[in-house]
């Protein structure tokens, strides 16, 4: 799928005008829609942006706790020209459709001559935009000690409890929180790469099997 159209300035999704003042349509608000698709075709679905700051998509406002919303995407951080959208993406579907790897094709897009120099683009797969929405559920979820505490407290209320038994609960919690990470590691795990559906996901998308082994993936 190709998506050739203006991206926002504040780089949260697409602009629906010729001089890309007029509608925004959130990334959050139709990545269901490419989720469900992606699921349709089999999670092969591939999606290329020729869309100004496009790449912020799969790396700032994917929810690690919905289904991933493609197997492939190719985009750029960066503001995009006419000219530099006709000449990469031309060789790059020349190469694709002369049966090239996507590796190669986005490879000899790079290095188209006389491109605009600032525009670099980037393949992304679901297993590192999973890293990033990760990462960024950590920051706002566990890595804060106030959200830590209200999450505990949380849990706490799911038990009859004495009082004494909640506080300790906290304590643990607080504790064992490694533990709660690798628990909602292999949770969120399931729901974005569709585990429970097509656990087959886990060997083809090559998905780490444990937090650990994520991190020393990307890390």
């Amino acid at each position: 799928m190709h998506l050739e159209i203006h991206g926002a300035a504040d780089k949260t999704g697409l602009v629906l005008c010729i001089d890309g003042t007029g509608e925004k349509i959130t990334w959050t608000s139709i990545a269901d829609e490419f989720a469900s698709y992606n699921r349709s075709c089999g999670y092969k679905l591939h999606i290329s942006l020729g869309v100004c700051h496009g790449l912020y998509w799969a790396l700032d406002t994917i929810s690690i706790q919905k289904l991933m919303p493609f197997r492939y995407m190719i985009g750029s951080l960066e503001v995009l020209h006419d000219l530099d959208l006709q000449q990469r993406y031309r060789v790059f579907y020349t190469s694709l459709f002369s049966r090239d790897t996507l590796y190669n094709a986005l490879n000899k897009m790079q290095q188209v001559p006389g491109a605009n120099e600032g525009s670099k683009y980037s393949l992304i797969d679901p297993v590192f935009v999973f890293y990033k929405s990760w990462c960024k559920y950590k920051a706002e979820k566990i890595d804060d000690p106030d959200a830590v505490h209200l999450m505990s407290l949380e849990h706490a209320r799911e038990y009859s409890l004495s009082e004494p038994q909640r506080q300790q609960y906290v304590i643990d919690f607080t504790n064992n929180i490694e533990q709660y990470c690798e628990k909602m590691y292999l949770e969120f795990k399931v729901i974005f790469f569709d585990l429970k559906k097509s656990p087959t996901n886990e060997n083809s998308f090559n998905v780490p099997k444990t937090l650990g082994e994520l991190y020393s993936r990307f890390n």
